[in-house]
């Protein structure tokens, strides 16, 4: 079992499964975190900002309202691109059946690092 320091402005949790950093988690069974598919079922109740290495590890959450934040995108995301919850706890550009977050304030591809201002908020990295 890893252990982090937790910064005062994030919510400790319990990981359900190997998490990293900069992805989107939800609340599960038993009071675990594990990464949202990004649909409303699975609504996301934060980002991480820690990392977990197997379930029962200890992870950082921040749940704040913040109004924007950094993701690990799922596919290539433009500047400006509307941004949607997406599978793995990732962001993409799918509007489907997940969740709008906000607007690309930077561009990357699938794996890279995003910076996103919020329009609907759910948390900030």
């Amino acid at each position: 079992m890893s252990s982090q320091p937790f910064e005062t402005d994030q919510l400790p949790f319990e990981a359900g499964e190997a998490i990293a950093r900069r992805l989107l988690v939800f609340l599960g069974s038993g009071g675990k975190v594990t990464l949202s598919d990004g649909t409303a079922s699975e609504a996301p109740i934060g980002v991480t900002t820690s990392f977990s290495d197997e379930d029962g590890d200890d992870i950082s959450v921040n749940s704040s309202t913040a109004s924007s934040g950094e993701y690990i995108a799922s596919a290539t995301i433009a500047v400006g691109a509307k941004v949607y919850t997406a599978a793995a706890g990732q962001v993409g550009v799918t509007a489907s059946t997940f969740i709008p977050l906000g607007s690309a304030l930077t561009a990357g591809g699938d794996g890279d690092i995003v910076h996103v201002k919020h329009t609907t908020i759910i948390a900030a990295a």
